[in-house]
């Protein structure tokens, strides 16, 4: 890999992907994503990866309370992206993601043992 201070790199970000429904299914697929690699790469306990998902909702929900009440919207949101984070990651420990670029749209699935590697 090669880097440099000095290259620019641009990404256009797309009006749909703008949109707080894309973020909530992206946040919640990424979450459902981490849990599984936590368990098949990194062999984290299931009742730790339960734990870690059970905070995040936890703190998703107070960080949401906390910029609703303030009528502070951007914060707001980023509480009900970290608990969608959060469920995503409860997602992962029971084997669960969300497909988002399959012919049938955004559903979710249930990704068999054999798919999560050794430790899975």
């Amino acid at each position: 890999i090669v880097t440099t201070e000095t290259a620019r790199a641009h990404e256009v970000i797309t009006p749909d992907r703008a949109r707080l429904g894309w973020m909530l299914r992206r946040t919640f697929r990424l979450g459902s994503c981490w849990a599984m690699i936590e368990r098949s790469v990194l062999g984290t306990p299931r009742w730790h990866r339960v734990a870690r998902a059970s905070a995040r909702i936890g703190r998703g929900v107070l960080t949401a309370l906390t910029g609703a009440l303030t009528l502070r919207r951007t914060r707001a949101v980023d509480g009900v992206l970290d608990g969608c984070e959060g469920l995503g990651m409860l997602a992962g420990v029971a084997g669960v993601t969300l497909t988002e670029y399959g012919r049938d749209g955004h559903r979710l699935v249930r990704v068999r043992r054999a798919e999560l590697g050794p430790n899975g």
